[in-house]
């Protein structure tokens, strides 16, 4: 099921989370005795691994831009590529006090990044699944984040958005169904397709709802930063393009993949 690498790196997790230890503790302190405790949980780790659940819903946390983030079936587990998103935004902003909301937040990990490395940001952020919203308020609490998250569906807006905004960032679904067949059993069979899936026949579905409600909601020359299907990033700058928006950027994910779109919105 597992590659030698992969495997390693797993096992060193698990005995990390049962031990409550470092990974620098963990190779310093080899023979450290286990208990029956520390046997039991290890097992049941064991057997939920290999039923092919991710281990980040095993233990129910990860890291996330040096950030402890956690998770569960009712949140996408972040990935690397996503700090690199939040990293664009980091590099970029360095204007104190900027309002900053994260659409289809999920775990709340942008969120949460963005008011930890962002000089006195003020951070949102919405998305249409309550039991996402409430492991996202959860997140910042327990990184000691002052963030506002509210329920809010793109697809099915009720009302104009309250919010004003200097930052709009976006990971939302963008994988489409056909690809499905090509993806990781523990990612199609645990994390949860509402965060992952969009029609094949739509694939833009969810940033032509982005555009509109940045419309409504950004400041003039306010900023996105989306990540996307690298299939489709061609199609959702021109999209952003069409509607005004300058300096609009594909970039380059760490695998050389066409992953972000950032723009900036025109004066209207």
């Amino acid at each position: 099921m597992y590659h030698d690498d992969e495997a390693r790196a797993i096992a060193e997790t698990a005995f990390m989370f049962v031990l409550d230890t470092t990974r620098i503790q963990l190779s310093t302190h080899k023979k450290a005795e286990l208990n029956k405790h520390h046997h039991e949980a290890l097992r049941e780790m064991l057997e939920r691994l290999m039923k092919g659940e991710p281990l980040q819903y095993v233990t129910g946390e990860t890291w996330f831009y040096e950030c402890r983030i956690r998770v569960n079936p009712s949140v996408l587990i972040p990935r690397p590529e996503t700090e690199f998103l939040v990293n664009l935004i980091v590099k970029e902003q360095v204007k104190p006090g900027l309002r900053i909301i994260d659409a289809c937040t999920g775990s709340g990990c942008i969120a949460v990044a963005l008011a930890k490395n962002l000089n006195s940001a003020i951070v949102s952020g919405f998305d249409v699944s309550e039991n996402a919203l409430k492991t996202a308020r959860k997140n910042a609490d327990d990184n000691d984040c002052s963030i506002e998250f509210f329920q809010y569906d793109l697809l099915n807006p009720a009302g104009s958005p309250s919010l004003i905004s200097d930052i709009l960032v976006s990971n939302p679904p963008y994988v489409t169904c056909k690809e499905r067949s090509a993806m990781d059993r523990n990612v199609t069979e645990y994390e949860p397709a509402i965060a992952l899936f969009v029609p094949d026949e739509d694939p833009l579905i969810f940033y032509r709802a982005i555009l509109l409600y940045s419309l409504k909601s950004l400041h003039n020359a306010g900023r996105i930063f989306l990540e996307s299907n690298e299939n489709y990033a061609k199609e959702v700058a021109l999209l952003f393009t069409s509607a005004g928006f300058r300096n609009v950027e594909i970039r380059n994910d760490q695998h050389g993949r066409l992953r972000f779109i950032s723009a900036t919105k025109g004066i209207i």
